[in-house]
């Protein structure tokens, strides 16, 4: 999950830029893009902390990423926060854990004075349905707080894309549990 913190603004002018499925690293791609909307933008990346550790040696290893990265301004990290600096962070935190994901994410951030935009990609989808709830109203219990979700979740009734997640959910390790109930 992607969590972008704008300091001191209203949640109405963090920006509505277009976003894809293909996002990763999204916020290496609005730096390059959207630089005007984005740069008092804070990128919080969200990643169980095996997961978001291969992330940071990934962004590390890459030097159009961590030539990007380096230009804002990194600091000292020890997990669970896996890399630090003025524009990006990434924490590892399983997500059902809400309140080590808030105690972390205040830890890092003014959460009175910024207004946060939480973009999901896959993690809703492979989450239970209870547990994806929860951190959707958790997101929108800040005062300045916006969710949106990168997938599509009702693709037309006889695609392929429904098709195959509804299959894919009935396999062995592949519980779509937010599209089992369309199929």
């Amino acid at each position: 999950m992607w969590i972008v913190s704008k300091s001191g603004q209203d949640k109405n002018t963090v920006g509505q830029p277009t976003y894809h499925a293909n996002s990763d690293p999204l916020p290496f791609q609005f730096w390059h893009r959207h630089a005007s909307i984005t740069q008092d933008a804070i990128f919080v990346d969200v990643d169980y902390p095996p997961l978001i550790g291969r992330k940071r040696d990934r962004i590390l290893t890459d030097d159009v990423l961590r030539d990007a990265l380096l230009q804002t301004n990194m600091h000292p990290a020890q997990p669970p926060i896996y890399i630090r600096s003025d524009r990006y962070l990434a924490l590892g935190c399983d997500l059902r854990d809400l309140t080590a994901l808030e105690r972390l994410l205040k830890s890092e951030i003014n959460a009175a004075c910024s207004s946060f935009l939480f973009v999901a990609e896959v993690s809703v989808t492979y989450m239970p349905t209870s547990e994806a709830d929860a951190l959707i109203r958790w997101a929108s219990s800040f005062t300045h707080g916006a969710y949106t979700d990168l997938n599509k979740f009702a693709p037309a009734p006889d695609s392929m894309q429904l098709a195959s997640a509804c299959w894919s959910s009935t396999y062995p390790r592949a519980h779509v549990t937010l599209l089992h109930k369309l199929c």
